[in-house]
């Protein structure tokens, strides 16, 4: 699944412990900018992805 993630540059605590939860699961990283990072992840961490949009200044977009 193809995701983007987009971020609070306030909020990088955060996007790190999302990156981190998610590390095991990215296939390919296809761009990145200031505020998001669009992902090819496996279909295992799709019942992660609810759990990191809880996150205070995280936003996740299945594209």
């Amino acid at each position: 699944m193809r995701i983007r993630i987009e971020f609070n540059e306030e909020k990088l605590e955060n996007y790190g412990k999302a990156m981190a939860a998610l590390s095991p699961y990215i296939l390919t990283i296809y761009r990145s900018g200031r505020g998001y990072i669009e992902l090819e992840l496996s279909d295992d961490a799709y019942p992660l992805i609810n759990d990191l949009n809880k996150l205070d200044g995280i936003k996740i977009i299945e594209l």
